[in-house]
């Protein structure tokens, strides 16, 4: 009935030692256990052999405790006393044992209670475990009780002399070690050590002198006590480590510095296998492989060169047993073969290679070098083969050597090849190749040379010199000068001489060449090269005449032309920039060319070096330069510079003198003004006649009608001083025409009034336009501008159109210049009067003119429309240049448009272009930016 629990605690026997263990620790017992988990694991198997034994001597009746038991010859209580025997021996008292005994008991049970359920059979079970306990308890206590205190005595005495004993016999061993051993505790202390670990540091160290010293009274010095990081400063990473590693051992490589030098050991650091933690720490085994490293590095070191010279020889070589089996092959072979080694040892000759020419016969020690095909390696081979032997000179094989000889001859196929190309390459070389003696005999020339001298072959040429200094050169010093410096250099530098061909003829040929010594340095001959560079000193020649003829203009022209880098620093500049300029060029040349503008402009000036610069063919830049105490005015037209593959180089500037043209301009648009004002002349004189007469005619008829009113006032008082009646007075007062001038008077006042109203008008508009203060450019009221130019203008059109004026309320002002703006819309009304007036001349068509004012957000659009002529298709591209017009002789000067123009885009940034059609009229459309002028460097 109880094989089950047997088998059951024979399967937990890991548990029952650690629940055991549990409360060894908890109730104080470890002090007095074994630190060892195979002495628990004994007692475990014990107490399960004696319930096993139990049950098989008859169940539950084995474990009964009957009366006069012969505990000694008890199966079941044999082991229990003989372990109660020992634990005397080592001074444990019997409560003390009874009361461990009590929890393996304890153990026991809960083990049952963990693995097996409730029931009838558990309890049967514990029933069986407290029985045997108590009965194993009973010959506890029999065992002491028989035994007297003298007795008991003796046999600890005995006891602890075989254990002394014991402990010598370990530390004996201990310190006879010759690898050192440390045994470290938790906290990092040195226990113990062998005298072998000692003399690491201490070359007198006697044996057990740490392990005594510690407890000798004279106070020896000890390394016991001490940290062990501090002792040994190369264990404290390994202690470290192991702290992390419970179970297991930690090797690590330390090096130990001595007197002898470094030492290097193998550190084995363990945890003592101490179950009951009674004793923890570390036990240090340390074992010197200084010598067995270096030796075995020396090894390995020599086989593995031996294996890299062995698998970097480039001839094929393998080692072959005497049946021709492969036991060894180099990289060359398999590499060629395009197997791995695995694949080739171990396999026969005739299976790799196709063939059993490594199964040479027997010739003695070396063969001789023969040529083989292998059937599975393409190409020769040149192969030796020699006997391998072993350490008693029998032999074991061959190692055979395969010279692969398809490279030698490729290599002599080559050389072939290449001694033949270069052979081309000589003959067929587009310069003349020689060689001569210092004598000037040529040994050798290529058929370019002879060619070159009019030679049909390299012999003739070679032939025909027989002195190449009086019949190649012109001049025979030439030569001897070349033959000098070889002689001294050994190195002959490029020179262009005049040669002679046989037929008389001569080129320049440039020489270059070296002079080629013996061993001894004794001259052999010359090597050189000859090239025909007649064309090319023609070119060089028409080059340098091209270059003074560029020079030459350059300086003799009339505008300034300066070569400026991408800095703008001054390159070159000819004679009329530095005349621009009042400055020499000496102090020109290696300045930045900014200085010189004007502050205003320079910002203008600096957007030509920009690196986003892009400028449209006839670009200009108006700029004003200083030149001492000078403004000149001029118009600049860059040009870049560049390299063949579109790298930006610099610029050439071309600067134009404007200053007189400026001051014409000023001049010419005085003298426009002038004419606009004599065009104007008769018309504002016939204005300002025209309002006059009929003021003139208006103050007689208030003259007459004032001296009726007189006379009729006084004939009021004579008829009331003569009494006359009403009558009377009435037939005087219509003789008078009084009542007339009551109703006539007040209008002739202001009819009066009108006129002189349009006088000032006039007046005043002649005025405005004529001012010479009025060209700065501020805030301007266009509508008002436009209203003051029809005024004015009125005479030239209002007999042959009508004119309609459409201005924007809203119209912001402008900055600008009144006075120009002024000019402009004047030569624009004149124009659009002139063309209606050629149309509607014969026929029944009125004219119309048309100003239109219109606000564009940033801009501000003018419109002068007409319904006249139109400008000819042929005229359209010329309208806006100087002294060009489509007007009869003496009818205008053709500087209009080409002013109206320079005012509105030159001046104030603006734009004006035309929309006409022929026979239906033409469009003026001006754009003024609100803000007035902004450059733009693009311009032109």
């Amino acid at each position: 009935m109880g094989d089950h629990l047997v088998d059951l605690l024979r399967k937990e026997e890991d548990w029952l030692i650690a629940r055991i263990l549990f409360y060894a620790q908890e109730h104080g017992y470890v002090a007095y256990t074994s630190t060892l988990a195979e002495a628990w694991r004994l007692s475990v198997v014990g107490l399960t052999d004696a319930l096993a034994a139990a049950i098989e001597n008859g169940g539950t009746s084995g474990i009964e405790i009957k009366v006069h038991t012969d505990w000694d010859a008890d199966p079941v209580t044999r082991f229990g006393l003989e372990e109660a025997r020992r634990h005397r021996e080592r001074g444990i008292d019997i409560g003390m044992f009874l009361g461990m005994f009590v929890y393996y008991r304890q153990a026991f049970l809960d083990c049952i209670r963990q693995f097996m359920s409730p029931g009838g059979e558990r309890e049967r079970y514990e029933y069986l475990i407290m029985r045997l306990c108590d009965r194993m308890s009973a010959a506890f206590c029999s065992e002491w009780a028989s035994l007297g205190d003298q007795a008991s005595g003796t046999c600890m005495a005995a006891s602890l002399r075989e254990m002394t004993n014991e402990k010598n016999r370990y530390l004996t061993f201990f310190e006879s070690l010759v690898h050192p051993v440390i045994f470290v505790s938790p906290d990092g202390t040195v226990e113990n050590l062998n005298r072998a670990a000692a003399r690491l540091l201490d070359g007198n160290a006697a044996h057990g002198r740490d392990y005594y010293a510690r407890r000798s009274a004279v106070g020896a010095a000890s390394l016991c006590g001490e940290k062990a990081e501090k002792v040994f400063p190369w264990l404290a990473d390994v202690l470290r480590e192991g702290e992390g590693t419970p179970g297991g051992a930690i090797e690590r490589l330390a090096v130990f510095p001595s007197s002898a030098g470094e030492r290097l050991f193998q550190a084995c650091v363990s945890r003592l296998p101490d179950i009951s933690d009674k004793f923890p720490g570390y036990a240090v085994l340390l074992q010197d492989v200084t010598e067995p490293l270096k030796n075995r590095t020396m090894i390995l070191r020599a086989k593995e060169e031996l294996e890299r010279t062995f698998d970097t020889i480039s001839d094929v070589v393998f080692l072959v047993d005497d049946s021709g089996i492969i036991q060894r092959a180099n990289r060359s072979l398999t590499d060629k073969l395009g197997l791995t080694p695995r694949d080739v040892v171990g396999r026969t000759c005739r299976e790799v290679l196709g063939c059993t020419e490594c199964r040479l016969s027997d010739e003695g020690h070396q063969t001789r070098e023969v040529s083989v095909r292998y059937p599975n390696l393409p190409g020769r081979f040149m192969v030796r083969s020699s006997e391998l032997l072993d350490g008693e000179g029998k032999r074991i094989g061959r190692v055979v050597v395969s010279r692969d000889a398809t490279a030698s001859d490729r290599i002599r196929e080559t050389m072939e090849s290449i001694e033949s190309k270069y052979k081309s390459i000589f003959d067929h070389a587009p310069v003349g190749i020689f060689q001569s003696t210092p004598e000037g005999v040529y040994l050798s020339v290529n058929k370019t040379m002879a060619t070159m001298f009019g030679f049909r072959s390299v012999g003739d040429m070679i032939n025909y010199y027989s002195d190449i200094s009086s019949q190649m050169y012109a001049c025979p010093e030439d030569r001897d000068a070349l033959i000098r410096e070889g002689l001294e250099k050994d190195n002959i530098s490029a020179k262009d001489v005049n040669l002679v061909r046989p037929d008389g003829s001569t080129f320049w040929g440039r020489l270059r060449g070296r002079l080629v010594r013996d061993a001894q340095g004794r001259v052999m001959y010359f090597e050189g090269f000859v090239e025909d560079v007649s064309r090319r000193r023609e070119a060089r020649e028409s080059l340098a005449r091209s270059e003074q003829l560029f020079r030459s203009l350059a300086e003799n022209m009339s505008q300034g032309l300066v070569q400026v880098d991408m800095a703008g620093t001054v390159e070159y500049c000819n004679d009329h920039f530095c005349d621009l300029v009042r400055q020499g060029r000496e102090d020109l040349v290696g300045m930045l060319l900014t200085p010189l503008v004007h502050e205003e402009d320079r910002a203008l000036f600096g957007t030509i070096f920009g690196q986003d610069a892009c400028f449209l063919p006839g670009s200009r830049f108006d700029l004003r330069l200083k030149a001492r105490q000078e403004i000149r005015f001029v118009l600049v037209t860059p040009v870049a510079q560049g390299t063949g593959d579109g790298q930006p180089l610099g610029y050439w500037l071309l600067f134009l003198d404007i200053t007189e043209r400026r001051m014409l301009e000023s001049q010419l648009l005085q003298t426009q003004k002038l004419e606009a004002i004599g065009q104007l002349a008769a018309g504002i004189a016939h204005e300002i006649n025209t309002p006059t007469q009929y003021v003139m005619n208006n103050m007689w008829f208030i003259k007459e009608g004032v001296e009726n009113l007189g006379q009729a006032l006084d004939a009021c008082r004579a008829a009331v001083a003569g009494g006359e009646d009403r009558k009377a007075l009435a037939s005087r007062e219509e003789e008078l025409q009084i009542p007339f001038y009551l109703d006539e008077l007040p209008s002739a006042i202001s009819e009066t009034m009108q006129g002189l109203d349009r006088i000032s008008a006039i007046v005043n508009s002649v005025k405005q336009f004529a001012h010479p203060g009025h060209d700065r450019q501020e805030a301007v009221d266009l509508n008002e501008l436009v209203e003051k130019t029809v005024n004015l203008s009125r005479n030239e059109w209002k007999y042959v159109a009508d004119m309609a004026v459409d201005l924007d309320p809203n119209l912001p002002r402008v900055v600008c210049s009144s006075q120009g703006i002024g000019q402009v819309l004047l030569n624009l009304v004149v124009n659009a009067a002139h063309a209606v007036m050629d149309v509607s001349k014969g026929t029944e068509r009125s004219g119309k003119i048309t100003i239109e004012t219109r606000s564009m957000g940033d801009l501000v659009r003018i419109r002068v429309m007409d319904n006249g002529s139109g400008i000819p298709p042929h005229a359209r591209d010329h309208v806006f240049e100087p002294f060009f017009t489509t007007k009869s002789v003496g009818k205008g000067t053709g500087q209009g448009l080409f002013i109206a123009h320079r005012v509105v885009v030159k001046e104030h940034g603006g734009g004006i272009r035309f929309e006409t059609e022929s026979g239906q009229g033409t469009t003026f459309i001006i754009s003024l930016p609100v803000a007035g002028r902004v450059e733009d460097f693009r311009r032109g």
